[in-house]
């Protein structure tokens, strides 16, 4: 993540602003900057996230509990980010005919932030259900090298549904 300046403004007052940005300037501390200010935009109910940055996305994902690492926490950041960006104003519904990556990547995000359209679509449509395309992402994540992200294909299905879901 570049120099949180935009986040850090949008979040605190100068007064903290200040103390954030010396606080930045130490690789050591930026872990815990990271959380805490992850930490800030989950409590902050004013905070509405239409288009949210990538940065942004990264540090709600990085205030996960479960996530294997930072790596991960990108990785679930910018594929979350690239759905986001992608929608306007279609659901991203995974088809079986997606290559493998953009199949997981919108499997993930229909299950976080469209469960109930997924679920209409089998009950109504015939489509598979949402465990048939759960496996299936978790399967490309492992084949593609995210085996973290399918160890965590539910806990971040509900972790984003819960932060940034409506």
């Amino acid at each position: 993540m570049s120099h949180p300046d935009s986040i850090v403004e949008a979040l605190y007052g100068p007064p903290a602003q200040t103390a954030i940005r010396q606080l930045w300037e130490n690789p050591a501390d930026r872990e815990s900057l990271r959380r805490a200010m992850g930490e800030e935009i989950a409590r902050r109910e004013d905070l509405v996230l239409v288009n949210p940055s990538l940065d942004l996305l990264f540090l709600i994902c990085a205030t996960s509990q479960f996530a294997d690492d930072e790596e991960e926490c990108q990785a679930v950041a910018a594929f979350t980010h690239r759905s986001i960006a992608r929608m306007r104003g279609e659901l991203p519904l995974p088809s079986l005919l997606d290559p493998p990556l953009p199949f997981a990547i919108k499997t993930l995000t229909s299950l976080s932030f469209f469960f109930g359209a997924m679920v209409r679509r089998h009950e109504r449509r015939g489509a598979p259900g949402p465990d048939f395309y759960r496996d299936g992402s978790c399967h490309r994540f492992r084949m593609l090298g995210y085996c973290s992200i399918a160890r965590h294909h539910r806990e971040w299905e509900n972790f984003l549904a819960e932060r940034l879901g409506a």
